[in-house]
């Protein structure tokens, strides 16, 4: 009987010397239902035995598949041995994860802490620079430095501010008479302190002897140095000269009596 048509047959055999309708001469026909299926078909890969040969899909190419879950081209998991492609899989495996499409064995590392192309490293390959905190946005930091290899917000990559809460204090400040280091270079006033004078006797005339270095004029100093007897407060540049033996106007002259 060739019950599909297919011109191969199955089931028991009937003798005749006529031939027989719905039957042919050829048997073998694995799947009499089915007239895709005889001996005289293409194995084609879906699981039967199209050809009748015992076995199922032989012959074809199977090629191993793996779950794509995002979409990126790259899968991951336990392959799966097919001759056919697989809906939502692929032939090439290696991603570290399946449910980032920007990350596969095929994406570019960027700097994101991320291990952007599978290979078992964070932003490798990429310039890690040392980054400073600067809390006063003077464009100096300071403190322990933070790799990193993009910018972090708030933080600069020149360090050397010895003040960070004042903007006015950093390795390029131009430095200024107000007791604080400005530049940061170690030192304070340096190279912007005043002369100041002692005046003893409290004229307003110093003593050019006897000196100190300060931004302004400590209590008891003066910035005129022209006094020449700071222990008497009647004898300096701005007295009077009278006529008493004494140079009282520091002009390197006295008046005498006749």
């Amino acid at each position: 009987m060739d019950a599909d048509g297919d011109g191969f047959g199955a089931g028991v055999a009937t003798s005749s010397c006529n031939p027989i309708v719905g039957s042919v001469l050829v048997d073998g026909d694995c799947d009499d239902n089915n007239a895709a299926v005889n001996p005289g078909a293409s194995e084609i890969c879906n699981g039967i035995d199209d050809d009748c040969n015992g076995l199922s899909d032989d012959g074809l190419v199977f090629l191993d598949y793996y779950v794509d879950a995002d979409g990126d081209g790259f899968g991951t998991g336990v392959a799966t041995s097919s001759c056919s492609p697989i809906v939502g899989s692929v032939l090439v495996d290696g991603d570290c994860d399946d449910n980032n499409a920007a990350v596969n064995p095929g994406a570019t590392e960027i700097c994101n802490g991320i291990d952007d192309d599978c290979n078992g490293l964070s932003d490798d390959g990429l310039v890690f620079l040392d980054y400073y905190v600067d809390a006063d946005g003077d464009g100096f930091g300071a403190g322990v430095a933070t790799s990193s290899c993009s910018p972090i917000v708030g933080s600069v990559l020149v360090d050397g501010d010895c003040d960070d809460n004042n903007a006015a204090v950093n390795p390029s400040a131009t430095e200024v008479c107000n007791s604080i280091d400005d530049d940061c270079d170690g030192l304070i006033d340096e190279g912007v302190l005043l002369t100041f004078y002692a005046d003893v006797d409290g004229d307003g005339f110093g003593d050019a002897s006897s000196t100190t270095q300060a931004c302004s004029a400590p209590v008891g100093y003066v910035a005129d140095n022209t006094d020449c007897d700071d222990n008497n407060a009647a004898v300096n540049p701005g007295a009077t000269e009278i006529c008493n033996g004494i140079d009282d106007d520091c002009n390197g002259l006295s008046r005498r009596s006749r």
